[in-house]
């Protein structure tokens, strides 16, 4: 297996991932700042530690993950962590069910964010379990969009593995609800690599944790790293 050096950023980042009572994830900054590889990396060792689970990718337009971040979990997260072809079906954009599928029943799948008229409220995620979402560049998308997707995370064996459900998101620089969401409140503590403050309550290690300082409750960070969305206990398997 190749041996991978990781900025301080993304050690960083893979610390904040690993903390139960980080419920969001923003991690920003141009292009080139390792932030798909970072994401890729940690969906499939997720995959590969928590068999059954299912992670959400989701896009835009899906058929630009498989251009970009598809492509960097293929050809570089699986042979850093040393994943084979014989561990994985891989489903391309416009397959039924598209997706990266590992022989232990977990699933990274692949989704669509568009709005579109028909479904303005993004309806047609109501009824999808996932154990944690993941949204790549969410510079294009609206706040409902980001809303409606990441409201699905924390439902698929979560409580089974006592683990948080997770929304992580990427996204270059920009003006829409991002800026107001979490750099405006990361500047005003200080910028930085990173900062963080309380959000609401999270059910951790069987308990809820009452969100009243950043050691008792959820925590958001930001920018490079941010958690934001409270959870409260996980339901079981849906």
């Amino acid at each position: 297996m190749p041996n991978i050096t990781l900025s301080r950023k993304q050690q960083l980042a893979f610390n904040v991932l690993a903390d139960p009572y980080v419920v969001e994830l923003l991690f920003g900054g141009g292009a080139g700042g390792g932030k798909s590889l970072l994401v890729t990396m940690w969906m499939v060792i997720e995959c590969r530690k928590y068999p059954g689970i299912t992670i959400g990718l989701g896009r835009k337009e899906m058929s630009n993950l498989g251009k970009t971040t598809v492509a960097t979990l293929l050809t570089e997260a699986h042979k850093y962590l040393g994943v084979s072809a014989d561990d994985f079906t891989y489903k391309a954009p416009g397959s039924p069910q598209p997706g990266i599928y590992y022989k232990n029943g977990s699933a990274i799948t692949l989704h669509d964010l568009a709005y579109a008229p028909s479904d303005p409220n993004y309806d047609r995620f109501g009824s999808l379990p996932l154990t944690h979402a993941v949204i790549e560049e969410v510079g294009e998308l609206d706040l409902t969009a980001v809303s409606a997707f990441a409201s699905r995370a924390n439902r698929k064996l979560n409580r089974e593995y006592s683990i948080t459900g997770k929304t992580v998101m990427t996204c270059n620089p920009s003006n829409n609800f991002a800026r107001e969401e979490f750099y405006d409140p990361f500047e005003k503590l200080g910028g930085g690599d990173m900062q963080s403050w309380p959000c609401g309550d999270v059910f951790v290690d069987g308990k809820l944790r009452i969100g009243q300082s950043k050691s008792s409750g959820a925590i958001r960070y930001g920018p490079t790293h941010t958690s934001r969305q409270p959870r409260a206990e996980p339901p079981s398997t849906s």
